[in-house]
């Protein structure tokens, strides 16, 4: 099994003061042998202490989170383990 993984979202959800309150992460993987497809999605909600304004995020910083994101959940052997068990 060879899995491709792409980031279908990662999105910042804003109060009305245009700080970030939540983000939505999505990664989908798709088997490049069997066409089959999962995909894992988490959220994360920013506490009091870490809300920070839309306009200062660097999409780098998105990247970055959304990076810790998929390893801290194991999205890569979630995905798989879902792709398997379609077999």
């Amino acid at each position: 099994m060879s899995i491709n993984y792409t980031w279908i979202k990662k999105s910042l959800a804003v109060d009305e003061f245009g700080e970030c309150i939540k983000a939505k992460w999505s990664l989908e993987g798709v088997d490049d042998v069997s066409g089959k497809s999962a995909i894992q999605e988490a959220v994360t909600i920013f506490g009091d202490t870490d809300l920070k304004d839309r306009d200062d995020w660097t999409q780098e910083e998105i990247d970055a989170f959304a990076e810790k994101i998929r390893v801290s959940c194991n999205f890569d052997q979630e995905i798989a383990d879902q792709i398997e068990a379609q077999e």
